[in-house]
């Protein structure tokens, strides 16, 4: 706060002590309590500054003496030490004021103790400012004796003033200790919430991770399934397959039993044929040979016969010839080497129609034995 609301505060009280001691000394200057009750007749009435606008003045100068009080004992607690400004800004504001009080009231304490009385009783000064008001004013009557004389020339301000400046410590003490421990609560409150949101948090995360776990765990799990079953698939599938396979095989297999059995049976069947074509040729054949054989045979019989049916009709033609030679020259008898009579015999007698009727006869058995040669054959 500036110089010139301490002047302002000094001189408003300056000026209503003034009006004060002229109206005291109007009443009659002998008369006990002359002084406080002029001065209380000046502050009801209006020649002078209204005691509500010394009192906001004194408000203001009370929130400074605070301010200040409460960064020296900041200053100490941090710096611990060359904190002397605060003290010294307290001093000359806390001078400034008690000496404009002293001289206006001219060092009348009890006029001082009336003024200040009414003063620390206005509306703006409530709480903290009202205690720190009615401090003041018994400082300074306290330090004031009963001289006024004595207290405008020999009053010790400097005393009053550090009085008032270890109260206001005090209090700032109390309070920055009350406020280190509040703030203390405070902030072990907000470590025990953040401790406490941590362990939550930490819960939180845990049981996070617990579920992603189970979540993990459980997929795992859902992907084994599925893999367990793809594989169980898969492999029915390839036993399927290999089944298939396996009856493809089979079927083939029993398809080539089956064609090799049919070409088995075909070559079996074509070596039986042609065993029986064979067997039937060579049977043809056989038969052709029995067949020439036996035509070879009646041939021979057939030309047997027809040589000894030409023999016998030669003999037969001779023996005729010599019948008809004899019958036309008779011969007499004649004798062999051994003197008998060699006597003819004659055999049998075959004419020629006898001759050509043999012939015939061999002709038509060599005939008929072709014939059946060619039926056998065929």
């Amino acid at each position: 706060m500036s110089a010139l609301v301490y002047l302002l505060l000094g001189g408003c009280i300056a000026r209503t002590a003034v009006a004060a001691r002229a109206r005291s000394a109007g009443a009659g200057a002998g008369v006990r309590g002359g002084a406080a009750a002029g001065a209380r007749a000046l502050l009801q009435s209006g020649e002078a500054m209204q005691p509500e606008v010394v009192a906001d003045l004194l408000a203001k100068v009370e929130d400074n003496w605070k301010s200040e009080a409460a960064s020296y004992v900041y200053c100490n607690e941090t710096t611990g030490g060359a904190c002397s400004k605060e003290e010294q800004a307290f001093e000359s504001s806390c001078s400034t004021i008690v000496g404009a009080v002293v001289q206006a009231s001219s060092g009348d304490r009890a006029m001082v103790s009336e003024y200040l009385g009414d003063i620390c009783t206005e509306s703006v000064l409530q709480g903290w400012k009202h205690e720190h008001c009615q401090s003041f004013k018994q400082a300074l009557v306290q330090s004031m004796s009963m001289d006024n004389y004595d207290n405008r020339q020999h009053l010790l301000v400097g005393n009053l003033c550090r009085g008032l400046w270890l109260n206001f410590l005090r209090e700032e003490v109390v309070k920055h200790r009350e406020e280190q421990k509040r703030q203390e609560v405070v902030r072990a409150e907000a470590a025990k919430k953040a401790a406490e949101e941590a362990k939550e948090e930490e819960q939180h995360r845990l049981e996070a991770a617990k579920k992603a776990a189970e979540e993990a765990k459980a997929e795992e799990q859902h992907r084994q399934e599925a893999a367990r079953k793809a594989a169980e698939e898969a492999a029915q599938r390839a036993s399927a397959e290999e089944r298939r396979r396996a009856e493809e095989e089979r079927r083939r297999a029993e398809e080539e039993r089956r064609r090799a059995e049919e070409r088995r049976l075909a070559e079996a069947r074509e070596a039986a044929r042609k065993a029986a074509e064979a067997k039937r040729q060579a049977d043809e054949a056989a038969a052709m040979l029995r067949a020439k054989q036996e035509e070879a045979q009646r041939a021979a019989e057939v030309a047997k016969r027809m040589v000894h049916d030409a023999q016998v009709a030669a003999v037969t033609v001779e023996h005729m010839h010599q019948h008809q030679v004899h019958d036309d020259n008779p011969k007499p008898h004649t004798e062999d080497a051994s003197g008998h009579a060699k006597v003819h015999t004659k055999g049998p007698t075959v004419g020629p129609s006898k001759a050509v009727h043999i012939k015939a006869h061999a002709k038509a058995d060599t005939k008929s034995n072709s014939a059946n040669a060619k039926t056998t054959r065929s």
